[in-house]
């Protein structure tokens, strides 16, 4: 018996958070195609020889070997497999470029993930009827809603009733149920604070789900309910100016990253989205001080780092200059990678 092989999706990019988010959030459409990650253009050329590929993502900004490169190989050696390549980075020039190279489609970030998903669809030629399309993930069915309120009705309080299971169904990937705990837990609790973690989770699983405008909705009206004294008042400043700089509003993502910093500046993250808010902003070695900073507060987190060396190798004149700090910042998580793997051996 024949058994139906789906097409395999590739996915090249080297900001692994965002590989993961965009894996996460196409796997609602497994019935149709899968998925394959690679994090740079040399682990995408090992994914290539070792499994058929039907569709190549890939961001054009990368370490090792970038976009260009990548291309550039599977015109040479894949010439028919159809290749999309997508940056945060665009400009008319380099569209004239990549299409002149071949590519399939020619991508500007942000992009939600159904629309990447119908790209995906059209590059792969699927004739996918409406009425199979993949139920749409928030969706959940009546009686599943009556479960979720009869649990609730015995719990102690309604942080435990609906907050509880919603960071559970998170956790699992199951957005619906996430949100219906959610949005029920706002509509009944007279407290503020329960509010503000309420807006605040349903913005994140947004966030993850890369719908960054509704993502923004949610963070916002947290932030209307939030006093600076609230334990979430940074994370949600430190967010919104995070879905601001992902939707291209740079200045007004710079405000409110602002915000965060002032609030505590012993924080990574606020450094690593101001510096994104400048970059959009063209205040290049702006930027370049908040990636620097960002990278010493947490290197564990080697997100600025990463944006920090994109910068660079997209404006040579910057290179030179400031060389030397992006190799002390590779030096500094280098070690504290090797402090990482040496506290794993203790007893």
């Amino acid at each position: 018996m024949k058994t139906e092989t789906r097409p395999t999706v590739l996915l090249v990019d080297d900001e692994e958070p965002f590989l993961d988010s965009l894996s996460d959030g196409l796997s609602s459409y497994r019935k149709y195609f899968q998925i394959l990650t690679a994090i740079n253009g040399k682990e995408a050329v090992k994914v290539l020889k070792l499994h058929p590929i039907n569709l190549v993502i890939t961001d054009l900004s990368m370490p090792v070997m970038d976009g260009f490169e990548l291309l550039a190989y599977m015109s040479r050696n894949y010439p028919t497999i159809p290749v999309v390549l997508m940056t945060a980075y665009g400009t008319p020039k380099i569209e004239e470029i990549v299409m002149n190279m071949g590519v399939f489609r020619y991508l500007e970030l942000p992009i939600d993930v159904d629309t990447m998903a119908d790209i995906i669809i059209d590059a792969l030629n699927m004739r996918v009827p409406q009425q199979t399309l993949p139920e749409s993930i928030f969706d959940i069915s009546p009686d599943r809603k009556n479960q979720i309120l009869r649990y609730a009705e015995r719990a102690d309080d309604l942080m435990e009733g609906f907050y509880d299971p919603s960071v559970t169904y998170t956790k699992k990937g199951r957005v619906g149920e996430a949100l219906f705990c959610l949005k029920a837990l706002l509509e009944r609790t007279p407290y503020v604070q329960d509010k503000v973690w309420a807006l605040y989770a349903m913005g994140q699983i947004m966030e993850q789900l890369s719908k960054y405008d509704q993502a923004l909705t949610y963070y916002q009206e947290a932030a209307n309910f939030c006093h600076r004294t609230y334990e979430r008042f940074y994370w949600i400043n430190n967010n919104i100016g995070y879905c601001l700089c992902m939707l291209g509003r740079y200045q007004e993502a710079e405000k409110y990253c602002r915000v965060a910093l002032n609030t505590d500046k012993s924080r990574a993250n606020a450094y690593k989205n101001l510096g994104l808010a400048l970059e959009g902003q063209g205040r290049l070695r702006e930027a370049v001080d908040y990636y620097i900073t960002a990278t010493k507060i947490n290197a564990q987190d080697v997100r600025a780092a990463n944006h920090l060396e994109k910068l660079l190798r997209n404006n040579p004149s910057l290179d030179n200059e400031f060389n030397v700090a992006l190799k002390e910042c590779k030096e500094i998580i280098r070690e504290a990678r090797q402090g990482q793997d040496e506290t794993k051996h203790l007893h």
